[in-house]
């Protein structure tokens, strides 16, 4: 009974694991969203589910998105190690050597895990952490994530009182924001240098900071800062004490005090004040804020010890579920095993049976096949003989067609030959006028694909009206309103000019050579009929 339980469980899992691949992306989209727009999540059953759908089927920027979602959901749960754990398999599943490597998803888990190794007090692994951010984003070409990622060394640098570091950060900070146009986050660089300076006593510089965060940032509006940044509140107040403006200094401190939001904005304004009335000389306020900032210094420290010991037995807590999870793990992997092996043995039988099927329907369908393929072959010659036959009596039809017209072109030039020859004078004119000067230049021009000028054509009229005088007044007699064009026409065609001569030396198409013969016809004629019976008219006039 167990084994049955085992084998549906196995099936339900199959069925799950071939689902909607694209379903699939659009939840972790959807998912990521979420995370994007800041909004918590309250369960990590959909980024598991996730997890284990892709670490199937997906990609490795599939898995490496999928990692990265647990992790987010982790943190928000409140179990940092579980989600650093979660972060380092999404680093694990990236392919940086590939090309489609999303480097913009790995700077944000790296980014993640500088911020938990914040948490934890851990400034090594945290300089790790975001330099690796910081290399990813430029791959990424993201350049205000990646400036965004420098920024946060700030924090590392503080803490080990690296101050010449954070200087030069600041500096290279506000060059890279300016330099792609971003006025605003330049300004907002300056904030931890103003206190860096304040505190080496660079007055100068500090004041010069002050002036760009204040007029340049957008935080700084009619005497107020923005909400989260009152810390500046200090560094304004400490700025006032070094040169020795009091009253501000203590309006400044006062202003950042009376915020109760923060722990670390209270203690700082107490030693502000406790510095304050030391440097005034007012013994009793000086001991009044000094032992106010020892308590609440105290008190931040055992927030934080308090924070660190959670921090711990989460941690603790989370290697006692895991070594849990593990043996349970090694239980579900031997029953998977039997699980498998079952099915296994089910679908080896099944594809047995289906092979001696297979083999016993591709026998029969073979010997089919070959019966039918006889048949085909036999259609298939018959037809081809068939098509030979019908080949050879078309081409023969067209042979006897194409000699029969071969027969009457002979035919033709033999009668045109005999009617020419019927009138020999036409031949002597014709001889006389090839002897001319122009004859000669307008074959010429037909044969260079030239047009005839006026000054030519003029030069052919006279020879024509001298050599062949009689043609020219039978052909005014006949058709006295001729067009000039049309006078052309005719003395070419008395000529014996062809017709690819005639419309090069006249510049017009071969269509409309041919229809003013044809219409000439009628006009001289007074006769129906074609272009070439026109010709045979013109050279008999």
């Amino acid at each position: 009974m167990r084994i049955i339980r085992y084998f549906i469980a196995f099936v339900i899992v199959a069925i799950v694991s071939c689902g909607d691949h694209e379903q699939m992306l659009r939840m972790l989209e959807q998912a990521e969203q979420q995370n994007r727009d800041y909004v918590p999540f309250t369960t990590d059953s959909l980024a598991l589910a996730l997890t284990d759908y892709f670490d199937s089927h997906g990609t490795p920027n599939e898995r490496m998105r999928a990692h990265y979602i647990l992790g987010c959901a982790y943190r928000d749960l409140g179990e940092a190690p579980r989600a650093l754990e979660c972060y380092n398999d999404a680093v694990e599943c990236a392919d940086t050597t590939a090309k489609d490597c999303d480097f913009k998803t790995l700077s944000r888990v790296y980014g993640q895990m500088s911020y938990l190794y914040h948490i934890e007090q851990m400034p090594e692994m945290e300089m790790q952490a975001t330099n690796h951010s910081v290399t990813h984003a430029w791959n990424a070409k993201d350049t205000l994530a990646a400036l965004f990622y420098e920024s946060t060394k700030y924090g590392v640098y503080y803490q080990q009182k690296l101050y010449e570091e954070i200087l030069c950060l600041t500096e290279k900070l506000r060059n890279a924001y300016l330099s792609v146009g971003n006025k605003e986050e330049a300004a907002r660089t300056v904030a931890v240098a103003i206190l860096v300076n304040l505190e080496r006593d660079s007055l100068k510089k500090a004041k010069e900071y002050m002036d760009i965060y204040e007029t340049e940032s957008g935080w700084y509006n009619n005497g107020a800062i923005s909400k989260g940044k009152e810390f500046y509140y200090y560094e304004k107040g400490l700025y006032y004490i070094k040169i020795a403006k009091n009253d501000s200094a203590e309006f400044f401190l006062r202003k950042l005090l009376a915020d109760n939001s923060d722990t670390n904005n209270k203690k700082a304004a107490f030693e502000g004040l406790h510095l304050l009335y030391k440097k005034s000389g007012q013994r009793d306020s000086t001991i009044k804020y000094l032992e106010l900032y020892s308590e609440w210094n105290d008190s931040s420290y055992y927030k934080n010890e308090s924070e660190r010991l959670q921090n711990i037995q989460a941690m603790y807590d989370y290697n006692r579920h895991k070594m849990i999870a593990e043996k349970k793990s090694a239980e579900a992997s031997r029953a998977k095993l039997t699980l498998s092996l079952f099915a296994i043995s089910v679908v080896f039988l099944l594809l047995l049976v289906a092979y001696v099927h297979k083999r016993i329907r591709a026998k029969r369908n073979q010997e089919w096949a070959r019966l039918n393929t006889d048949y085909q072959y036999q259609i298939q010659k018959y037809s081809l003989l068939q098509a030979d036959v019908s080949n050879r009596e078309r081409e023969f039809m067209h042979t006897i067609k194409h000699k029969d017209e071969e027969l009457q072109k002979i035919r033709d030039d033999i009668a045109k030959y005999q009617e020419d020859k019927a009138r020999p004078e036409n031949w002597r004119l014709s001889s006389r006028i090839t002897h001319s000067r122009i004859y000669n230049v307008m074959c010429n021009l037909a044969a260079a694909n030239m047009e005839a000028t006026s000054k030519e054509w003029d030069e052919l009229s006279e020879v024509m009206k001298a050599e062949d005088a009689d043609f020219i007044n039978k052909l005014k007699n006949v058709s006295p309103e001729l067009s000039l064009r049309d006078f052309r026409i005719c003395c070419l065609v008395r000529l014996r000019f062809i017709p690819s001569q005639m419309y090069v030396l006249l510049n017009i198409s071969p269509q409309a050579l041919t229809n003013a013969r044809v219409r000439m016809l009628k006009k001289v004629f007074n006769k129906e009929g074609g272009a070439k019976e026109f010709d045979l008219l013109i050279r008999h006039l």
